[in-house]
């Protein structure tokens, strides 16, 4: 049996060797616990350009998915401003992150309170706030169309 000092001697010398090896276990020990962690719940998250400075917040009840489908180029669309500028900047330059972690029930209200915080939609990518029912969805869909068609007018 090894004494406490014949120990210490023996674990930091096996650090000092083993560093790297040590380092890369840690490393995928955090990203396994933080996959399992997106996994569970719902998230409100925001996507960050670092070239324009610009944020996309969105809320997901599967944010790992939800997160590779942002960063995947055949589910970009056009004329959406946050896909516009991925293809054009590259999506390199976007990071995203999780905002909060939040009760399924809350989820679009705190999706709501963090767009209005961020100001998202004017200074950001969003386009529309989120919306729970149909007719929300259609008062938000002719509400976009009068601020595009505005937004032509003015020469934007």
């Amino acid at each position: 049996m090894w004494s406490k000092e014949k120990r210490r001697e023996y674990d930091r010398e096996y650090s000092k060797n083993n560093r790297e090896k040590i380092n890369e276990k840690n490393r995928r020990l955090d990203k396994e616990r933080r996959e399992r962690n997106l996994k569970e719940g719902c998230f409100v998250y925001c996507i960050h350009s670092l070239i324009t400075g610009k944020k996309y917040i969105g809320s997901s009840k599967n944010l790992k998915e939800r997160i590779k489908g942002h960063f995947k180029p055949s589910h970009w669309k056009n004329n959406y401003p946050l896909y516009d500028d991925m293809k054009l900047y590259g999506k390199e330059n976007f990071v995203w992150g999780v905002v909060e972690k939040v009760e399924e029930k809350d989820m679009v209200e705190r999706e709501k309170y963090w767009i209005t915080e961020l100001n998202s939609i004017v200074e950001g990518y969003n386009k529309v706030r989120p919306v729970r029912t149909l007719e929300e969805k259609r008062e938000q869909r002719r509400e976009y169309k009068r601020r595009t068609k505005y937004q032509g007018q003015l020469g934007n």
